[in-house]
């Protein structure tokens, strides 16, 4: 990861298939909404090459993976040769509220130990907030970087929007809990 020390990067770029997978997450689910994500590291920068929405249960304050669910991702991963340590990416939506880090999301990021984690928050309006944090060799937050898209947007795909909204009735189960202007997203 010396590669996103030197020098520090100025954006997130992300791939155009990922990019609509993540709108669609988000725009597509009534409720808050987490997962994680693929990233690769190029001389321009931290690249998510893919986002991942994984089993969880969300309402409209915060959303929280299902530990199990996500250890069996983990395996998954390794069963298929990937490495499980390039999905350092944190996504999750604050459905239609503004993007701010909450300290619930704060405390998140803390909890995952990896040398560096690119997190980012959207809302139903299509805006997205990022950052890098660093945590080795020294730790670093790098907020507000800017999302690029590698290459053009892909226009709408009826087919895509299908398999987001079947994934988003399969994997995540919701509850009615009431929102507090502290709470937020967790892990």
């Amino acid at each position: 990861m010396a590669l996103l020390t030197d020098p520090l990067p100025e954006r997130i770029l992300i791939a155009p298939s990922a990019l609509a997978k993540l709108k669609g997450y988000i725009a597509l689910s009534p409720m808050e909404v987490s997962g994680l994500g693929r990233m690769e590291v190029s001389q321009e920068g931290p690249i998510i090459t893919d986002v991942f929405l994984l089993p969880q249960t969300s309402s409209w304050s915060e959303t929280e993976l299902d530990p199990e669910a996500l250890l069996a991702f983990l395996e998954q991963l390794v069963a298929e040769g990937q490495d499980p340590a390039a999905f350092t990416v944190w996504w999750h939506s604050h459905g239609d509220l503004e993007l701010e880090w909450s300290e619930v999301d704060e405390a998140t990021i803390e909890t995952f130990g990896s040398e560096a984690l690119v997190s980012v928050v959207g809302n139903r309006r299509g805006e997205f907030r990022c950052r890098l944090d660093l945590f080795q060799p020294e730790r670093k937050v790098l907020d507000s970087l800017p999302l690029v898209p590698l290459g053009a947007s892909e226009s709408e795909d009826l087919e895509l929007r299908a398999l987001i909204e079947t994934e988003l009735k399969v994997k995540v189960k919701t509850v009615e809990k009431a929102a507090t202007p502290d709470e937020s997203n967790t892990l």
